[in-house]
C-alpha cells in the first residue's frame, strides 16, 4: 500500500542529527495520553508512518526484543505507534512536519468549510515548541505547511479507501501510474483509483 509520497529532495532529512535519540518523527496526536508500559504521560509522541531510526543504537538497546515482549500491550489501529512511543519513551525526538505532513483536512468538504478545533487541535498542546523551533506556532502555520511538504503521509482518511484530500489522492494516483502498477493496485484496492 502507498503510505507516503515523497515530492522533494530529502538530503536534509538524511543528514538530520538525531544524536542521543533512537527515533525521530513528526508529532502525532496522542501527546498527553497515558503510556501503558512506561506508565508515564506521553510528552513527545511521533507518527510512525515514516520516521528516522538510529539503527546501530536500536540494535545495541535490543529494541526489537522489547517490542516483542510488549507486543500485546496495545490493541488499536495505531497500536504499533503506541508501542514504539511507549517502549522508546525518552529516546524519541521530533522532525519538522514537512517530512511527514498529514492531510490538513480529512476530506475536501472539510477544507471548504474549515472549522476551529480541527483534527489538528493537537498542535496546540505540543510540548517543547521552543526547543523545536521548526514546529508550527499555531494552527494557521500548520495548515500553511500543507501547501509545500517534502513528504505527504495519508494518516487519517486513507487513500486506499478513497479518502483524503483530492489533491493528495491525485498525486498518489500519478505515482501509481508511473510505477506501472495501476491495474494491479486498482483491482485489489479500487478506491485508490477513485476519480
Amino acid at each position: 500500500m502507498i503510505n507516503c509520497i515523497i515530492i522533494k529532495d530529502l538530503t536534509e532529512l538524511y543528514n538530520w542529527n538525531i544524536t542521543g535519540y533512537l527515533y525521530a518523527g513528526t508529532p502525532a496526536g496522542s501527546i498527553g495520553r497515558y503510556a501503558k508500559i512506561s506508565r508515564k504521560i506521553f510528552d513527545i509522541y511521533i507518527n510512525v508512518g515514516n520516521f528516522l531510526i538510529d539503527v546501530k543504537r536500536v540494535k545495541e538497546n535490543k529494541m526489537y526484543e522489547k517490542f516483542v515482549k510488549y507486543k500485546n500491550a496495545y490493541h488499536s489501529t495505531i497500536g504499533d505507534q503506541d508501542l514504539l512511543n511507549d517502549v522508546a519513551f525518552g529516546k524519541i525526538t521530533y522532525l519538522p512536519f514537512k517530512y511527514g505532513m498529514i492531510s490538513p483536512y480529512l476530506k475536501d468538504q472539510d477544507s471548504e468549510n474549515a472549522q476551529k478545533n480541527s483534527v489538528f487541535s493537537f498542535v496546540k498542546i505540543i510540548k517543547y515548541k521552543n526547543k523545536y523551533n521548526f514546529l508550527p506556532k499555531n494552527e494557521e502555520d500548520f495548515l500553511r505547511m500543507g501547501y509545500s511538504p517534502y513528504v505527504i503521509h495519508h494518516m487519517h482518511s486513507k487513500w486506499m479507501n478513497g479518502g483524503g484530500l483530492t489533491i493528495y489522492r491525485k498525486l498518489a494516483q500519478y505515482y501509481i501510474k508511473y510505477a506501472g502498477i495501476w491495474d494491479e493496485l486498482c483491482e485489489k484496492y479500487s478506491n485508490y483509483c477513485k476519480i
